[in-house]
């Protein structure tokens, strides 16, 4: 929730993000490394999209490998 509420893109301020972040990195990674996730890693996120979307997908990319044929 933090991301969509003080995103610079969605209005909020570079400054306090940024330093939310590290803070919020560095937390999960105990304190380590500002930055750092977990075993030293960065952290990202992203959304898969709605499970209609996701399904669609993925039988799009199944047609695509039976249309894909190696002519010899």
């Amino acid at each position: 929730m933090f991301v969509r509420t003080c995103h610079p893109d969605r209005g909020g301020d570079p400054e306090v993000f940024a330093a939310e972040l590290l803070l919020w990195r560095a937390r999960l990674a105990g304190g380590s490394s500002p930055g750092a996730g977990p075993g030293g890693h960065r952290v990202s996120a992203y959304r898969r999209g709605p499970w209609p979307v996701r399904c669609g997908r993925a039988v799009a990319a199944a047609v695509r490998r039976r249309r894909r044929t190696r002519v010899t």
